[in-house]
């Protein structure tokens, strides 16, 4: 019998006095004016810049080091970022400041889309949050780089009821967003947000997420679905992750779905039609992984993990909960769900129907050199070959 004891204690609560913060410098853009003049005005030092309800601006904007911007469009209708004829991002962030207070960068309300050069380019650094909140990217594209719509190396990523429709990379990870660690501690949250219809060529059809070398990285999906991404590549390429590519110690998502994501690799490393996780702990709660593929064109691959719904690769610890894993299908070891290199499994009041595994190994799970314990509570298993 397990017995948990919470201490209740009671004694004096002491409340410090804090200095009022500064509000912030709001700047509306005029209506033949640019958004990168009132980041530019110096008379005013604008820290948040206002757009018209549903205007089109048709330019690229730089965000210089060391400052705090956000960027809102106002009203019913989003603002509207695009540069047809761009050579650039539609937004770039230059790298914080070597020393200073950290900087907040916020877009909030816009749709940025069609351009050939990406969405934003944060290479801000160590000291810099990046927040999304209600925005649309759409039709944004890179080549021979990593985030079609987002390549941002941050401290923290907040992103928040956005969408992510048809952005692509070649030769890259992240067709919608590639995000990579800058500091010691890295944080990615993704709430209420769709990806639908990204490419990508490497890793992460949708998402990609690589932490430092320090680890330390905690990445959180919550309410959010991964729809219709892939992941092609040929010849030795890797082929990783048709929603999601992550390399995070703690990777969680909850109360999302990941289907019908593909890829579709050759004689590289191929894994994870839906999701790929090399993570420490990997927490699925109230999760629908359903009808994500994996192809593998050549036999044999170098690897044999190639799992079509979720691959987990050397965790400590894995944690399934009321998720349901439908009719994925996969080219070796896991039509569902693929499991190696693992300490301590639980899966719990889940369910594991028509996966398929073409190799015939594990269609509905199949797990690998695992040494600690595997525990299955209250899971049905149904047509899975």
């Amino acid at each position: 019998m397990n017995v948990r004891l919470v201490a209740i204690c009671s004694g004096t609560i002491s409340l410090a006095a804090f200095s009022p913060v500064a509000s912030a410098t709001s700047c509306f853009v005029p209506a033949t004016g640019l958004i990168q003049d009132a980041i530019n005005d110096t008379s005013r030092s604008c820290s948040e810049i206002l757009l018209r309800s549903g205007k089109v601006y048709n330019e690229h904007v730089i965000i210089p080091a060391g400052r705090d911007i956000t960027i809102r469009g106002l009203g019913t209708s989003p603002a509207i970022l695009t540069e047809a004829d761009a050579t650039a991002p539609l937004i770039t962030i230059e790298a914080d400041t070597p020393s200073g207070p950290g900087r907040t960068v916020r877009l909030e309300n816009m749709i940025l889309k069609d351009n050939d050069y990406g969405g934003v380019v944060a290479n801000g650094g160590s000291r810099t949050t990046l927040e999304i909140a209600d925005v649309t990217f759409q039709n944004l594209k890179r080549a021979d780089a990593d985030g079609g719509a987002v390549a941002a190396t941050v401290k923290r990523l907040d992103i928040d009821e956005s969408h992510f429709l048809n952005n692509s990379v070649t030769v890259g990870d992240g067709g919608a967003i590639a995000v990579f660690a800058a500091s010691s501690t890295f944080t990615v949250d993704i709430v209420g947000t769709t990806f639908e219809s990204n490419a990508a060529e490497a890793y992460g059809g949708a998402l990609r997420i690589v932490e430092g070398p320090n680890g330390n990285c905690e990445a959180r999906i919550i309410g959010s679905d991964f729809t219709g991404n892939k992941v092609v590549a040929g010849g030795d390429a890797a082929a990783v992750g048709g929603g999601i590519a992550a390399n995070c110690g703690v990777l969680q998502l909850e109360q999302s779905e990941i289907a019908e994501n593909e890829v579709s690799g050759d004689r590289g490393y191929v894994s994870g039609g839906g999701l790929f996780a090399k993570a420490q702990t990997l927490i699925l709660k109230d999760v629908i992984i359903r009808l994500n593929s994996l192809d593998v064109l050549s036999k044999p691959a170098p690897y044999d993990v190639a799992p079509g719904g979720v691959a987990s690769i050397g965790a400590t610890s894995v944690l399934i909960e009321d998720s349901q894993f439908l009719g994925n299908t996969g080219s070796r070891m896991g039509g569902g769900l693929g499991i190696f290199d693992a300490v301590d499994v639980d899966i719990h009041r889940s369910a594991f129907n028509n996966n398929l595994s073409t190799d015939g190994r594990g269609g509905g799970v199949a797990m690998s050199n695992i040494s600690g314990d595997i525990e299955i509570v209250q899971s049905s298993f149904y047509l899975n070959s």
